[in-house]
């Protein structure tokens, strides 16, 4: 599980190879992306997801969203730790582990794709989509 999720780098080496030098972004910035998609991926895809197996995909999170929105809050951050926070500590006494459970892919899912489109979109794309928007 983890050898497949070290091979995400290199479908975004070889596009960044093939013609999108001519993009106007910081390929060093999407690194930190990358890194959280990485790490959010492993959190869903780990059968046995622990509160702090997040920590570190937070942490590259904050640390784009820093670079590429400059005077601006970490919105998705704080978005993403208010969710995981009610998944694992505000739900977990009122809920079952099965609506736990669905309730994290209800807004984990959702996250990976925006981070994965955010960075294999096309040259020439909108930067934002529609409901990210609101976040800038």
């Amino acid at each position: 599980m983890r050898a497949r999720l070290v091979s995400l780098g290199w479908p975004r080496s070889a596009a960044r190879g093939q013609g999108s030098h001519h993009r106007q972004r910081d390929h060093t910035v999407d690194g930190l992306l990358l890194l959280a998609l990485a790490l959010h991926l492993r959190c869903l895809l780990d059968p046995w997801n622990n509160e702090y197996y997040a920590l570190p995909a937070i942490f590259a999170l904050v640390a784009w969203e820093g670079l590429t929105r400059e005077r601006r809050a970490p919105v998705v951050t704080l978005g993403v730790l208010v969710l995981h926070w009610l998944t694992f500590m505000g739900l977990r006494e009122t809920v079952s582990p099965d609506v736990s459970s669905l309730f994290y892919l209800a807004w984990a899912l959702p996250l990976a794709a925006w981070m994965a489109i955010r960075l294999f979109r096309p040259a020439g794309v909108q930067e934002d989509l529609p409901a990210i928007a609101l976040a800038r």
